[in-house]
């Protein structure tokens, strides 16, 4: 309880050093419902398109950074433009980088820029000296960005977009399952988003895993109701 009262103070910085730094979380009980669940696509498509609707291309740029970045909040909050370089490929040509120790596990981000995080940076404006920013062309602080996000969200909910309880961690949960998706390794996985163990990674590869199975069962299922349909047609052809 002490810690969740203090935490929009650890937030804010009114309180430098985080007593609670080393607690581990309690576990969630069995019946509750995902905590920070993944964004789809779709909803990330329509998360950007009402926050530039309603003039927040900053709003917009920090869901981007978390999407196809997978940075976690703080990063998405006080990663500076100066991130963002011009280096050179193994044949010597330019590629823009990402390049940054990262605010919670000071872990080194030094990763390929995404394609889709490069051409949605070029479509907005920097008003800041960070690549997200607010209204105010300021840094975001996190319980601001968390508060945002839950607005937007809500608007999308009543629309049936979304759902309501959307949080930026949950668009780090999404790059991490495209990352196992794609087949990514845990070691790749751990380089892309600044992890310090394995642990994560095994996790999203084994949700990944998971859905590769449903997935492989339902057409297992389709293929009998087909098979079942041909028949009955035969049966009734003759």
């Amino acid at each position: 309880m002490l810690k969740n009262a203090l935490k929009p103070a650890i937030d804010d910085d009114r309180i430098k050093t985080n007593p609670f730094l080393g607690l581990k979380k309690l576990a969630p009980p069995h019946d509750a419902d995902e905590v920070n669940l993944a964004w789809t696509d779709e909803v990330v498509d329509a998360f950007i398109a009402l926050a530039l609707g309603r003039n927040m291309p900053g709003l917009a740029r920090a869901v981007a950074l978390g999407r196809w970045g997978g940075f976690r909040r703080g990063t998405i909050c006080n990663i500076p433009l100066s991130a963002r370089i011009i280096a050179q490929d193994d044949d010597g040509l330019p590629q823009r980088r990402l390049y940054w120790t990262t605010e919670k596990r000071k872990v080194l981000c030094d990763k390929r820029e995404d394609s889709r995080l490069s051409a949605f940076l070029e479509s907005t404006p920097t008003k800041a000296l960070t690549i997200a920013y607010n209204q105010r062309g300021h840094p975001w602080k996190v319980r601001a960005l968390n508060q945002a996000v839950t607005r937007l969200a809500i608007a999308l909910a009543k629309t049936k977009r979304a759902r309501p309880n959307l949080t930026p961690h949950g668009l780090r949960h999404a790059r991490g399952l495209e990352l196992a998706y794609a087949g990514a390794s845990d070691a790749e996985i751990m380089a892309q988003l600044e992890h310090t163990t394995e642990r994560a990674a095994r996790i999203y590869r084994r949700q990944a895993q998971r859905r590769r199975m449903a997935d492989s069962g339902q057409d297992r299922v389709d293929n009998v109701v087909a098979l079942k349909a041909e028949r009955k047609r035969s049966s009734n052809g003759t």
